[in-house]
Formats: C-alpha cells, structure tokens, sequence
C-alpha cells in the first residue's frame, strides 16, 4: 500500500460520524406523550383479541389528537355459548370548541411539558392533564357496527400511486393530518398511514370515530400509562 492510500485510509478513519442533531424539547415531549397513551395496542390487556388500531397525527409535525383499539371477542355469557363483542377503548386530547386537531395536540404537549418540569416520570403529570380515557361498546352504540362492516370496501392503494395513467386526477394534501390505521385478523395484517382522502381508511376510520363520540363512557381501567 502507497504512502498516500494509508494516508487517505487514516483520514476516512479519523473523520467525525455525523450526528443527527437533537430534537427539540418540545418534539421530544411529543414523542414521550405519544408512546405513554397515544399507543392503541396498549388499551387491551389481550392483543390477541385486537382487531383495529387507529391513530390521528396532527399536521405533519404529529401531534397526537386520539387513538382508538377496536377489540373483537366472544362473550360467553350467553345462552348460545358465545356473543360476538366490538369494545373500543380510546384516549383523546382536551378540545376547545371549534379548534383544529392540530392546534389541540399542540397545545396539550406544550401544557405537559410545562408541567413536567423536567421530569422524567410524565404519569402524574398525565393524570392531571384531562385526557378523556374511555370505552365503548359498539353494538351498543347507533350505526357502529354498520361503518364498522364499510371497513370491507376501502381503498387500501389508489392506481395512481402505482401506475399512473394519463388523465387521472392527482390529489393534493399540504400540511394534511393524517391516520394510521391498522387491521389485525388471522394471519394477515394491514396497515395504511395517509391523508383522509375519500374512500380511503383513513377517512373512515375518522367516520368511525365520529360515529362513536356520542358513546363513550369513562373506562373502568387503569389509563395506558398507568399499566
């Protein structure tokens, strides 16, 4: 080997790794808020019974607004042996009338973050924040189950997105907020993650939960982030 290559071989060697630089607090904040009661799989002692997970993300900064576990089980109290159930369980940000979901989000991990304090431990500080922490049963609960059946003709990928063709529409999203939902069955999982573009999971998993409001009740359990 030259004198030159085993200087350049010491120089690649000897040059600092670059660093992704540090979030910002307040991201930061975010992101501990969204793993200690924005996670849906958390809302259920079972995950094996989960059926849909569904998240809103605020703007394309994520903050959190709510997230919704649709549970699917069997309820063996009935004369026939088993009952089919749909519970839901959902944790949601405080809201000001007619305030974005975005603004909303922001809002409540600025006001945790004040509170904290520095403290690494965000559970006292979330069980003073007024998150609402609640379930549901969705036979109990006008039209659910029928927008819950609707699931069945989504539009998981659009073709424009794949092969475009002359002539289609392109659809057009600045700043959207966004939903992640996913279905859990029997061997097979499907996940979407996107704007609520009509026809699309998103857009009905936001129906979904826009049928549901008049129905929750506070849970009975312990909050997410206090398992």
């Amino acid at each position: 080997m030259t004198v030159a290559a085993s200087l350049a071989l010491w120089l690649l060697a000897a040059a600092p790794v670059e660093q992704a630089p540090p979030q910002p607090p307040i991201y930061a904040m975010r992101d501990q808020v969204r793993r200690a009661a924005f996670d849906p799989s958390t809302y259920f002692d079972d995950p094996q019974f989960d059926l849909i997970y569904i998240t809103y993300h605020g703007d394309d900064y994520d903050w959190p607004y709510y997230a919704i576990a649709v549970r699917r089980n069997c309820d063996h109290g009935t004369k026939e042996g088993c009952e089919v159930r749909f519970q839901a369980r959902r944790v949601k940000v405080p809201v000001e009338p007619s305030e974005r979901p975005r603004k909303s989000g922001s809002r409540f991990v600025h006001k945790v973050m004040q509170n904290a304090e520095g403290s690494a431990d965000l559970r006292p500080v979330l069980d003073q924040a007024g998150l609402m922490w609640e379930e549901t049963d969705l036979k109990a609960c006008p039209h659910a189950i029928k927008v819950l059946a609707e699931a069945s003709g989504l539009e998981w990928v659009r073709k424009t997105t794949v092969a475009p063709v002359k002539g289609d529409e392109i659809r057009i999203a600045l700043h959207a907020d966004k939903i992640t939902v996913a279905f859990n069955d029997y061997l097979q999982e499907a996940t979407y993650y996107g704007a609520l573009h009509e026809g699309t999971p998103a857009a009905w998993a936001n129906t979904l939960a826009q049928t549901l409001e008049p129905c929750w009740t506070p849970a009975k359990v312990p909050p997410p982030w206090r398992k």
